[in-house]
């Protein structure tokens, strides 16, 4: 759901770039019909405003969220934001980032 000033953060550890990206990736039929990402039907997510992500992979999974983040648009204020909710006690090893900004993500119950 569109919500302006807010940031959508998922962290995920994948095998490839290639496969990543091919997660991220939609697309639309020869009639002009949306066809989400696999990362999209993941969490439920109807649609959101692709100039508005960010996504980064790096071969070698990292432990820091200053790491993780760092390069992002508002990366300072990014790393200062998410190091308020105690993010970085649940920060494992991670290589892959996903952004959504202006976006809040309310999680759907799959069987509806």
């Amino acid at each position: 759901m569109i919500k302006d000033g807010l940031v959508s953060l998922w962290l995920g550890t994948i095998n490839s770039e290639d496969t990543f990206k091919k997660m991220m990736k939609s697309s639309y039929t020869k009639d002009g019909d949306f066809i989400p990402s696999k990362f999209d039907d993941l969490y439920n997510i109807e649609r959101y405003n692709t100039s508005t992500r960010e996504i980064s992979f790096t071969q070698n999974p990292v432990v820091s969220l200053d790491e993780l983040l760092e390069d992002f648009s508002y990366d300072t204020t990014l790393i200062k934001e998410f190091s308020k909710h105690n993010l970085t006690k649940m920060i494992l090893e991670y290589n892959a980032v996903v952004l959504l900004y202006d976006f809040e993500y309310t999680q759907k119950n799959q069987n509806n």
